[in-house]
């Protein structure tokens, strides 16, 4: 799981790192790159969440799972952070 986790992080900052070098460029359609961009975070968000429920252990809809107390969900969500930091002061 970790893997996967992490490959969605490097996908993640490689489309945000191409979307803000395209706009630098073509400014002409920098409303579609905002939109293109807010969505991806979206669809991040789900599978980080994702992934932090089935940390926690959780079976059900993902709707209903509660992240509260759960401290594995807590420990992956420190290692995500720490890697995304790493990443980009690198």
């Amino acid at each position: 799981m970790n893997d996967i986790l992490m490959l969605v992080v490097k996908f993640m900052l490689l489309l945000i790192y191409l979307i803000s070098s395209i706009n630098n460029f073509y400014i002409k359609h920098f409303k579609l790159f905002i939109l293109f961009r807010y969505f991806l975070a979206h669809v991040f968000q789900f599978e980080i969440f994702d992934v932090l429920c089935e940390e926690a252990g959780y079976q059900g809809p993902l709707h209903l799972c509660d992240l509260h107390g759960s401290i594995a969900a807590g420990q992956k969500l420190k290692y995500i952070f720490i890697y995304l930091i790493l990443l980009i002061n690198k």
